[in-house]
């Protein structure tokens, strides 16, 4: 994989992401497309979309690839139905981000229903993109290699930033095709950050601020700076402003383009004791994101999240940040998603 050509394109996954007017078996395979020739290590790309929760454990929405040998989806397909493989495969999509799909499936039990398929397509190397929400629906990409993989810290660092876009992007998708196309419209603004509509929590001058400066960032970042300085555009192209709206396009019957602010904060499961931006946070955690990472796919400044963590934590009455997850956990256990 090459981090370089990664950066370079990174701006371009993004935009596939976020096009999200389409339905999901076209939105998936263009993403994948797009990621392609950036991810793709010589034996294609798949994409998986699931749910998890207690029985089944998983439920396979949608399975699909490019490029990838013949029978892949299959064995896809079968691994995710293996009972002896469920539980392990669950743990993973709740808490990674970004992990070596080689090394966890030595580790996994039954692990032979896939072992000779890929000693027949001669795959050393794998590697999954998992965006997975609080909600426990989740959006992940397959890469696999002729040879083991090798991820520097730089390639990492954008792996991790877009698995958090899958997951965004994905919450955002499924919202959008569960209601009208006006629902959850809270701003209208043009591509050169001039406000036309404001309706509902966008209506301060905090948020429009906020919104205005959100669409310079990322206009600026689909501009010169994809090229002439990746890592920033990477950087300020955020999933969500102030943890509350995703920005996408939005094209009118004439072809005027907007940009339209959509309302898509993660949705955490019935926790009394703590405020809703504070159980986003910890439940961002319990899902193996940093507080640095936390901060970029909510659209939040690093230190807002430490002050989050330290509320909570007092609130449960805990000092280290295993035993607020736990906590958390515990107090979330069995109640559905607000």
């Amino acid at each position: 994989m090459n981090s370089n050509k990664l950066q370079e394109d990174f701006v371009a996954i993004l935009e596939a992401i976020y096009s999200l007017e389409q339905p999901v078996e076209a939105w998936l395979k263009q993403i994948m497309s797009v990621a392609a020739p950036a991810l793709d290590e010589g034996v294609g790309v798949g994409g998986i979309l699931y749910r998890l929760g207690e029985n089944p454990l998983i439920t396979l929405d949608l399975i699909d690839a490019v490029g990838v040998p013949d029978g892949w989806l299959d064995v896809g397909v079968v691994l995710h139905a293996t009972p002896g493989l469920q539980q392990h495969i669950k743990q993973s999509y709740e808490t990674m981000l970004c992990a070596d799909i080689m090394e966890l499936a030595s580790l996994a039990p039954n692990f032979d229903v896939a072992e000779t398929y890929y000693t027949n397509w001669q795959m050393r190397g794998g590697m999954f993109l998992n965006g997975c929400d609080i909600s426990g629906a989740g959006a992940c990409l397959h890469l696999f290699s002729r040879k083991p993989f090798k991820a520097s810290r730089r390639r990492w660092t954008l792996l991790t930033r877009l698995a958090t876009h899958l997951a965004t992007g994905y919450r955002l998708h499924r919202r959008l095709h569960a209601q009208s196309p006006a629902a959850g419209v809270e701003a209208v603004i043009t591509p050169r950050g001039r406000i036309e509509h404001v309706e509902g929590a966008a209506d301060s001058d905090e948020s429009r601020a906020n919104l205005k400066e959100a669409v310079g960032a990322q206009r600026w970042a689909r501009g010169r700076a994809r090229k002439d300085a990746p890592d920033k555009a990477i950087a300020l192209w955020q999933g969500l402003v102030t943890g509350r709206w995703t920005l996408i396009d939005h094209y009118e019957t004439d072809g005027k383009r907007y940009i339209v602010a959509r309302e898509n904060a993660p949705l955490s499961r019935s926790s009394q004791a703590l405020s809703e931006r504070e159980k986003q946070v910890v439940a961002l955690a319990s899902l193996g994101r940093s507080n640095k990472l936390i901060a970029y796919e909510l659209g939040i400044a690093h230190a807002t999240v430490r002050v989050l963590f330290a509320r909570a934590a007092r609130k449960f009455g805990v000092q280290s940040r295993l035993e607020l997850i736990a906590r958390f956990k515990e107090s979330t256990n069995g109640s559905a998603p607000c």
